[in-house]
């Protein structure tokens, strides 16, 4: 019986020490990766409709680096409380990655060129809607990141 008493209790403890719904990590992570993400995601949009490919392929590039190195090593861990804003805005800068990255595969398919079979491609006029609203919320989301969202 005294067994099951001090299980209880280590039990309890456990799950209180395990309460935090974001590491320090995570909150930093997050936001580096919008600072890094945001410049990049503005001028592909704006190179997109600009349909300037060039500038296109070096906003690719870097999206593909700040993606794969910030936003996606987040996103592995795991480690945010779903129902907080971090996660939100975790959420949605994964978002904008995918919003590039199926515009410039749907691009490159319209233009005929090869492209990520991998990549769902997409085409005006519901690219980028999703992460323009996105952007928006993603400022508040830091205002009070550990806030249910």
């Amino acid at each position: 019986m005294r067994r099951i008493v001090i299980s209880l209790c280590l039990l309890g403890l456990v799950g209180c020490s395990s309460s935090r719904p974001y590491t320090a990590l995570d909150l930093a992570q997050v936001k580096a990766g919008y600072h890094s993400l945001l410049p990049v995601y503005l001028h592909y949009r704006k190179a997109f409709f600009a349909h300037d490919f060039a500038v296109m392929q070096q906003e690719f590039a870097a999206e593909q680096v700040i993606c794969k190195t910030q936003i996606d090593p987040v996103d592995r861990r795991d480690t945010i409380d779903p129902n907080t804003n971090l996660f939100q805005a975790s959420g949605d800068l994964d978002n904008m990655c995918n919003d590039v990255e199926s515009t410039y595969a749907g691009y490159r398919k319209l233009h005929h060129m090869s492209y990520d079979k991998t990549i769902n491609p997409s085409f005006p006029p519901e690219s980028f809607s999703g992460s323009d609203k996105e952007l928006a919320a993603i400022k508040k989301y830091f205002k009070h990141p550990s806030a249910l969202s």
